[in-house]
């Protein structure tokens, strides 16, 4: 499932949440994949760099998947 956090409520309670004003960003969530099983989060993927998304790909939690549900 794809969720949204439309007034960021969650990225605020999770501390993952930033503004940059400048250029119209306020209360954004910051880039994050986040897999969860039976409504428990099993594994959260942060990327280091907001405007990179290598560890948040598509492909890369595809590889890393089989590893992370293994538990």
């Amino acid at each position: 499932k794809i969720l949204a956090d439309v007034e960021s409520q969650f990225a605020k309670s999770i501390g993952l949440d930033f503004s940059v004003p400048k250029i119209g960003f306020f209360n954004r969530l910051q880039r994050v994949a986040i897999i969860a099983q039976d409504n428990s989060i099993v594994h959260l993927q942060l990327e280091p760099d907001r405007s990179n998304c290598s560890l948040t790909s598509g492909d890369y939690l595809l590889s890393i998947l089989p590893e992370v549900l293994k538990n």
